[in-house]
């Protein structure tokens, strides 16, 4: 017969296992080292269990956000920078120009000019027009896409080029 110390031993040890991957810190960490080997599928779902395991109050729920984010990107830039546009409305004293820089250098280095025009626009116009770091990042698009009509066409749209 097997004892009940046993039993209980066993099923406080699979629990313990079970709770392992749920780790925050962890997921956020293993996020990150998803995003940095280009697999954001991966990296979406890290963020993702982290996000749910925390509460807004809690200090690594933005980290954990603004990770679902910037792992949208590659994938679906609208929808992450509809997402990260949420986080600004939330948490206007937490998300600013950091963060408007991240998201866009983001959405620059996957080449989704477009996105990162709107988003970082926005970013601009948030703080009152001075930003040197965000306009650096629309000369940035401006160099990258120099042959895209389209994105040369949205910056002087907007004001940015010309």
């Amino acid at each position: 017969m097997i004892s009940t110390r046993f039993l209980t031993s066993a099923a406080l040890a699979l629990a313990l296992a079970a709770c392992g991957d749920s780790d925050p810190q962890t997921l956020i960490a293993d996020g990150n080292k998803a995003l940095n080997t280009n697999d954001p599928n991966t990296a979406l779902e890290k963020f993702s269990e982290a996000a749910t395991a925390l509460k807004p109050g809690d200090p690594q729920y933005l980290d954990a956000k603004l990770g679902v984010v910037e792992a949208l990107v590659p994938t679906d830039a609208q929808k992450a920078s509809d997402e990260f546009m949420a986080l600004v409305t939330s948490f206007p004293d937490q998300v600013g120009e950091k963060q408007f820089i991240q998201v866009g250098g983001r959405m620059i280095t996957e080449r989704k000019y477009l996105e990162a025009i709107a988003l970082i626009d926005k970013g601009i116009k948030r703080a009152g027009g001075e930003s040197p770091k965000l306009h650096a990042l629309m000369k940035r698009i401006e160099q990258e896409a120099a042959n895209d009509k389209g994105v040369i066409d949205a910056l002087k749209g907007l004001g940015y080029t010309g």
